[in-house]
């Protein structure tokens, strides 16, 4: 009797060792970690950034701490500093600019990510008035009579190459000539350099005229 008792006592073992596959508890499982979740799928490609756009519209107040938009340096600090009005993508937004240069940079830059960009105004610093107690601004009339620049090699406060001061009066212009040498230019003539050497070109052939255009079409400056 002892054999069959044996056979039947193994038979049971046998039957509670094996367990399906889909009945295995957690506890009863050895310790392992989740499998990480999978990488999501990439999505479309990301838009080029866009060059860094005039953070403030045209008739907001300057900051104190107001800083070139294409530098990142302090505006107030420089001698040649520029207060446009852009139209971009059809809305006028203010840029600040170290000079003039700096405008045409930053036009450059965002013509070639895609964004239709004009010059509606331009004011510049007046040059002799830097650093007193009564700094002026020249809103450039439609004709551009009512400024002059001195080109200079010397170094201007606060200013980047190339050196263009500005004045609203041709005396303080040769006073400042004496003082710091240089040649007299109009704004016109200022833009055409610039516009020249931002295009590589040697002739008057690759300049281009927008932003000329564009002051002819808004004769109205300031805020």
């Amino acid at each position: 009797m002892a054999r069959p008792f044996a056979v039947l006592l193994v038979a049971v073992m046998l039957a509670l060792a094996y367990v399906p596959a889909g009945s295995v508890r957690a506890e009863d499982d050895p310790p392992w970690q989740a499998a990480p979740a999978p990488a999501p799928e990439p999505g479309p490609a990301a838009d080029p950034p866009p060059v860094p756009a005039p953070a403030r519209p045209s008739g907001s107040s300057i900051p104190d701490d107001a800083k070139c938009v294409v530098s990142g340096e302090p505006w107030k600090a420089s001698s040649t500093r520029v207060d446009a009005i852009l139209r971009i993508d059809g809305q006028s937004r203010r840029g600040l600019f170290l000079n003039l240069a700096y405008m045409l940079i930053y036009r450059q830059m965002a013509e070639e990510a895609h964004h239709q960009v004009g010059i509606e105004s331009v004011r510049v610093l007046d040059f002799p008035t830097f650093g007193t107690d009564h700094e002026q601004m020249i809103d450039i009339n439609e004709d551009w009579s009512n400024v002059a620049f001195l080109k200079t090699d010397k170094s201007l406060p606060g200013s980047k190459e190339p050196y263009f001061a500005a004045f609203s009066s041709t005396d303080d212009l040769q006073k400042a000539m004496e003082s710091i040498g240089g040649k007299p230019k109009t704004y016109e003539e200022v833009m055409k350099m610039l516009l020249k050497a931002l295009d590589g070109g040697d002739s008057a052939a690759s300049i281009d005229p927008d932003p000329l255009d564009g002051m002819r079409k808004h004769p109205k400056f300031g805020d």
